[in-house]
């Protein structure tokens, strides 16, 4: 589940000195009243001085200061505009625009001002904390990571950053990193039970529920009632992986109705699912989803034109490339992409793949969205193959002679980057039904990000998987030799053929190791998904045509995918040749 700290961005200090002459006793008095709190009264005291045509920046930015302390953001945003275009020198002007653009939800608006702020003061704790906090709401979690990193290298024990870091660390799954930032803060905050309830969700998704439940506040000593819901929702995740699911939704129900939160719904809907209570579980689903569509985050998001964007890509087509000779030879390594829709199967392959020895699997690291960053910019493939490997090694080492895997299904919006950078990869498209696909989309509580707050409508979440259907088809149709698909279907019922079928492709022989890749995934590092909890079972079928049970309410479904059904040969039922592709 989602996981947001207390905390906000902060500008600096406050403003410098006054005008002289008449107006100088009155800006005191604005002044005073703004330090002490007290910001009814010192927009009294600041009215005269905004109003005179000789007003300066350092009294626009004081009513900016003003009006943001009163959450008035069109009229900061207006006095705070002017400040930083007349004493753009001002670091508190670029500061506190960046928070009223962010509290506006305009994030790249944000960002820039921050941004701004950082080439006038780099060595500013909170310029860098700032650019955290909102690349964190934008769902850029590795730059979140980036930015906080850089702020902690100014200072090493500014709180903020460290709980962000923390937090991010926690959210990316990186276990090992996230467990050493919350014993640092453990040692701060001993008594912290919002920390506790974090590290404890980061042991339980990292397939440690003992130790998990050892952290988690016990019921009833939470008065924070956001953190009294996420431990009922762990504490119900926990009661799940013992089976004892009326238990954990009688909990969850009793739970929501103390605390009023209702995200816990999708805990809820997934119980009343495996219950076979289907009706109900999409009540719960559809009422998660409508708390998240409430949030300021996920609106912001909203705001972004993403069908717009994957639209542009297929207007634009797929453009073949041949990298010239010797290119790729300061590169090393080819990798194998691994993409699909979100929740077709992608991480339950890549676990099987990554009990193979000689395979490593980079685990949703955002390489092609930062060559596309870099061709935008004007770089040359070239160039933009170089920062992908960079950012591949910020967060990765790969292992000599290993075959790597990049995996991620948001690869399916930079296919046409991959086509530039690496034209001679083999591209596995894993394919699930797109109903299957489309519904476990919708009950899943995604963190936020500018796709995943698409899926918190059914017609929009049918949209966005229909485009990129059609994308992964139109790569298909321009580089066939290069793709190859596997279906969910197939890696449920057969899966050592189908992965026989794979390893063949990419040059590897059978490893008896991904026999057991459940057990293998359960002892290793941690998911880094919404799917670690599923490709930690057994094999189970009983999401193959799930969709059957929603069809009441799958309307737009049809609509929207009824159309793509047939580009991956589910037109025509379900009995998929594992040999096609």
């Amino acid at each position: 589940m989602s996981r947001k700290h207390s905390r906000r961005t902060t500008h600096g200090n406050s403003p410098g000195a006054a005008p002289a002459g008449n107006p100088a006793r009155r800006w005191q008095r604005a002044v005073t009243a703004y330090q002490r709190g007290d910001a009814a009264e010192a927009r009294r005291a600041l009215k005269p001085l905004l109003e005179h045509p000789s007003a300066d920046g350092h009294t626009f930015l004081l009513g900016g200061m003003v009006e943001a302390q009163l959450a008035n953001w069109p009229r900061a945003e207006s006095f705070l505009v002017k400040a930083v275009e007349t004493i753009p020198e001002r670091l508190e002007g670029w500061l506190t625009l960046g928070n009223v653009l962010h509290a506006r939800g305009r994030m790249e608006e944000a960002s820039n001002a921050y941004q701004e702020a950082s080439t006038r003061a780099p060595g500013n704790v909170q310029v860098w904390n700032n650019l955290g906090v909102v690349n964190e709401d934008m769902g850029r979690i590795r730059d979140a990571l980036d930015y906080y990193e850089r702020a902690l290298e100014i200072e090493p024990d500014f709180a903020q950053s460290l709980r962000g870091r923390a937090g991010v660390l926690g959210h990316l799954r990186w276990f090992e990193e996230a467990k050493r930032a919350y014993e640092q803060l453990f040692g701060r905050f001993p008594d912290d039970k919002v920390l506790q309830i974090e590290y404890a969700e980061l042991l339980e998704q990292a397939n440690r529920p003992k130790a998990a439940a050892m952290y988690l506040p016990g019921p009833g000593v939470l008065r924070d009632t956001l953190a009294d819901a996420r431990a009922e929702y762990l504490r119900a995740q926990l009661s799940i992986r013992e089976g004892k699911l009326s238990s954990g939704l009688e909990g969850l129900r009793r739970a929501r109705q103390r605390t009023g939160q209702d995200f816990l719904c999708y805990r809820e809907g997934t119980i009343l699912d495996r219950l076979g209570r289907y009706p109900e579980a999409m009540t719960a689903f559809a009422r998660g989803n409508d708390s998240r569509s409430k949030q300021k985050n996920f609106q912001r998001l909203l705001a972004q034109p993403v069908a717009e964007y994957l639209d542009h890509k297929l207007d634009k087509g797929v453009e073949l490339s041949a990298t010239p000779d010797g290119e790729n030879a300061s590169d090393e390594i080819l990798p194998v992409f691994i993409t699909g829709l979100p929740r077709s199967g992608t991480t339950l392959l890549d676990r099987m793949l990554n009990a193979h020895p000689e395979i490593q699997v980079l685990e949703e690291l955002e390489g092609l969205r930062m060559a596309e960053a870099a061709l935008a910019e004007n770089a040359t493939p070239v160039e933009a193959r170089r920062l992908y490997w960079d950012f591949i090694r910020r967060h990765v080492q790969p292992r000599p002679g290993a075959t790597i895997i990049d995996k991620n299904p948001l690869h399916v919006m930079h296919l046409d980057v991959l086509s530039k950078l690496f034209p001679e990869a083999s591209v596995i498209f894993v394919l699930r039904h797109p109903y299957d696909a489309a519904l476990s989309c919708f009950m899943q509580d995604f963190s936020p990000g500018p796709v995943t707050a698409r899926f918190l409508e059914l017609g929009s979440t049918a949209a966005i998987c229909a485009r990129f259907v059609k994308l992964m088809r139109q790569y298909e149709a321009a580089c066939p030799q290069r793709t190859m698909r596997v279906h969910y279907e197939n890696l449920v019922t057969r899966f050592q053929e189908e992965v026989k079928r794979i390893l063949g492709k990419i040059g590897l022989d059978w490893h008896e190791a991904i026999e057991d890749y459940a057990n293998i995934a359960a002892g290793s590092a941690p998911i880094m998904t919404a799917s670690y909890e599923q490709v930690t079972r057994k094999l189970y079928k009983t999401s193959v045509e799930r969709w059957k049970y929603y069809e009441p309410w799958l309307g737009p479904f049809h609509n929207a995918l009824g159309e793509v059904l047939g580009d991956f040969d589910y037109g025509r039922g379900i009995d998929i040749d594992p040999g096609s592709g």
